[in-house]
């Protein structure tokens, strides 16, 4: 059969010069934009190699499959995409998770400068301790919850107090997911609170916008 024939998985017997060829005539002829630059790709075999690897290392695989999908005959070389993964993932979610909660605002209820500007007043029930027993904020209602004070950042009857040490549980759930991810390498799984994550951003970003505010003399 011709080599100019082949078809299917009889393209995987070309030889690496033809295969070549093959991607350079691609790489001329695709117009895919790039999301970071904003220009077209530049297709190299070195960028699928370096994609895969990266794309393995983000679902959880284990260095030892990557590197057998790589070829590599150690796992030396396959360890900087789990170890990059890992790394980067805690340091970029730090970095852009407060402009993100502007954004998202997750949370849904209402900051308060005093326990008593909640529905509930002074009730000492309506109080919402940390697990420190430090009050963090009010319940808005009466009905029965056993959810524990992480849910209440998700709940719209929620009252975060101003001056309470929300920055404080945002920087424990930070050191939570960057344990979780080191242990099981798995962003999945890493992630699960992101929500919670970005409400709280929330509620310490318009926390300190408030207090700003305050510092110049306006009302809140």
């Amino acid at each position: 059969m011709s080599k100019k024939n082949l078809t299917g998985n009889e393209i995987l017997h070309k030889s690496s010069r033809e295969l070549d060829l093959e991607l350079n005539k691609f790489a001329k002829i695709q117009t895919s934009i790039s999301e970071r630059t904003g220009e077209i790709i530049q297709i190299s075999a070195r960028r699928f190699r370096r994609t895969r690897g990266t794309n393995l290392g983000r679902k959880g695989i284990s260095v030892f499959i990557i590197a057998e999908a790589l070829d590599h005959s150690t796992t030396q070389s396959a360890k900087i995409y789990t170890e990059n993964t890992a790394d980067t993932v805690i340091y970029i979610d730090e970095a852009v998770g407060k402009k993100l909660s502007t954004f998202a605002r997750a949370f849904k209820g209402q900051i308060i400068t005093d326990l008593s500007e909640g529905e509930l007043g002074d009730d000492p029930t309506a109080r919402v301790p940390n697990s420190d027993t430090e009050t963090v904020g009010a319940c808005g209602t009466t009905n029965f919850c056993v959810k524990g004070y992480e849910s209440c950042y998700l709940c719209e009857k929620f009252r975060p107090l101003l001056d309470a040490p929300h920055e404080k549980f945002l920087n424990s759930l930070y050191k939570e997911k960057k344990l979780r991810l080191s242990k099981t390498n798995s962003e999945q799984y890493a992630s699960t609170k992101d929500s919670l994550i970005l409400a709280v951003e929330w509620v310490v970003s318009e926390c300190q916008r408030m207090k700003e505010i305050n510092i110049d003399g306006t009302k809140y």
